[in-house]
């Protein structure tokens, strides 16, 4: 199992003192190919279905359901792009990956899944 490890990774602090990590930079770090479409933004990790994030209404489309998440669309201090923070947890759940390091770098691990 291989880890992809991320130099200089940036993280939102929102007012209630969680951290928030970015979504669209690690969809390019993990080479996964997004689309936009207004406020909503579509993807599809590997052994994942297809995901979208709608931004206005602050919720995540997967598999036919809908759940409402804690997000903040903002410009990253290291890229100074675009980008959605989401919870670390809601990330792992949608990448199916293990994060973990929440300071200047991170690591991801694939999740096993059983078969």
């Amino acid at each position: 199992m291989e880890t992809l490890k991320i130099e200089d990774f940036d993280t939102l602090i929102i007012p209630s003192g969680r951290r928030l990590m970015p979504l669209l930079r690690l969809l390019k770090a993990l080479q996964v190919e997004t689309e936009e479409n207004g406020n909503r933004v579509s993807f599809n990790p590997t052994g994942a279905l297809k995901i979208t994030v709608d931004i206005r209404k602050k919720e995540i489309q997967s598999n036919g359901q809908t759940k409402s998440v804690p997000l903040v669309e903002g410009v990253s201090d290291v890229t100074s792009q675009r980008d959605i923070y989401l919870p670390p947890e809601v990330l792992s759940d949608i990448l199916l990956m293990k994060i973990s390091g929440m300071n200047k770098a991170i690591a991801l691990r694939p999740i096993r899944t059983k078969n």
